[in-house]
């Protein structure tokens, strides 16, 4: 009985034991597991800082693809210093980088920044982990399209009843340029160019190239054939068409000639400031020269700083069509030379509606603004954007402002491809 006593008090003294080993080991289980994560969320928190520089270096060196003077070593050591300056603000303390790895694409647009971290670990340490390590990387693309904008703006007669309209236009086609055109865009990303019209498009020192010298006043109508309402170049028997002596009760040749695509911004609005009124409404033919103006099959026509971009990925070509009133002049045979019935062939809306359908098909954007302008107009020009939201009709010059702001915000913002 004695040694039964003593063999049970044996065991109990054993089993405390073993209770107070498991207790311990548990505790440690926990600690590491704890310290783990504890280690875990300072490296985590450590990787989110190192990306957010990476990707602030990697943007701040992508940026300078737009200046082709930057080589890929000026890039780099940008994209290098960007990021040591961005790492002041990350509490350094057993954190370890290796040297940050470059890649300028230029071609693709894209600068590809990566370093490998290492964050030194407390409690993990009784793990037997001292560190963790892994890679962070960042890739910025920021390829900048080029804007190609061609304003075709009315300058008929209704245009000065009252004259306050064509102030209005003014002010609103200043504004577009304004923002499309400043020291924040690269030069020449972004050109304009000015295309009035009424009852015919003065080109100016253009006319007699594209007329074969017939244009006597610098004054052009439309075409005849097969090339009315597209874009090909004005060669042979492909010239642009003088007045018809039969609607020269309709003709007349406005003041204010058209300006090819520009960068530069002064004489862009200089340009608009000049423009004047007259006329009646031949708006096919200023759609017309709005598609040649960024037309690559132009290119060779136009001034070196004027000629068009090849049509791609990168090119935004863009015509702004604007008129107050229904288009009524055509010099075309059959068109009626005062017909406003978009269903008459060869009538001056027919025309217009070929020509938005074509350029459409071209992958121009086409926006187009009705300015206190009757239901047909408005109708034509609702047809001729490329989408309900590119029309926009304005009842006042506040609307017409707004109308021609909402169009180059929206080109700006289109011009970055980030």
């Amino acid at each position: 009985m004695l040694q039964l006593r003593l063999l049970l008090k044996r065991v109990r003294r054993d089993d405390r034991g073993s209770i107070a080993i498991m207790f311990a080991a548990s505790i440690i289980v926990i600690m590491l597991t704890v310290g783990l994560a504890i280690d875990g969320a300072r490296a985590y928190n450590v990787s989110s800082r190192i990306s957010a520089a990476l990707d602030a270096a990697a943007l701040a060196a992508a940026k300078m693809l737009d200046d082709e003077s930057f080589n890929d070593a000026e890039i780099t050591d940008r994209a290098h210093r960007f990021f040591a300056a961005q790492l002041q603000t990350i509490p350094i303390t057993g954190v370890t980088l290796g040297s940050p790895a470059v890649a300028v694409d230029r071609a693709g647009g894209h600068v590809d920044i990566s370093v490998d971290v290492g964050v030194a670990t407390t409690l993990g340490q009784l793990a037997g982990i001292s560190e963790f390590r892994f890679p962070r990387a960042a890739r910025v693309t920021y390829k900048q399209r080029f804007i190609e904008l061609a304003m075709v703006l009315d300058i008929t007669g209704s245009m000065c009843q009252p004259c306050s309209k064509i102030e209005g236009l003014k002010a609103a086609a200043r504004e577009a340029v304004a923002n499309l055109i400043n020291p924040s865009v690269p030069h020449g990303y972004t050109r304009i160019a000015l295309l009035p019209y009424s009852a015919s498009v003065n080109a100016g020192a253009y006319a007699a190239a594209v007329s074969g010298g017939e244009s006597t006043d610098g004054c052009v109508v439309e075409r005849q054939g097969a090339h009315t309402d597209d874009d090909h170049e004005a060669t042979g028997s492909h010239e642009l068409g003088v007045s018809n002596p039969a609607n020269n009760n309709k003709y007349s040749c406005p003041a204010s000639t058209i300006m090819p695509l520009s960068a530069d911004r002064a004489t862009l609005e200089s340009k608009i400031d000049s423009l004047t009124t007259n006329g009646w409404t031949a708006g096919q033919i200023g759609l017309a020269w709005g598609w040649y103006a960024i037309s690559e099959r132009w290119k060779d026509f136009w001034p070196t700083e004027s000629r068009p971009r090849d049509a791609d990925s990168n090119v935004v070509k863009v015509v702004l069509m604007m008129t107050d009133g229904e288009f009524n002049t055509s010099y075309l045979p059959g068109g009626g030379f005062n017909s406003t019935d978009v269903n008459q062939h060869n009538s001056s809306p027919d025309q217009a509606k070929r020509l938005c359908t074509n350029m459409k098909s071209e992958n121009v954007v086409v926006y187009s603004v009705a300015f206190q302008a009757p239901p047909a107009a408005e109708a034509l020009l609702r047809s001729c954007a490329t989408s309900s939201s590119h029309y926009f009709p304005a009842s006042s010059n506040a609307e017409l402002f707004a109308a021609f702001r909402t169009i180059s915000e929206r080109l700006a913002a289109l011009r970055l491809a980030k």
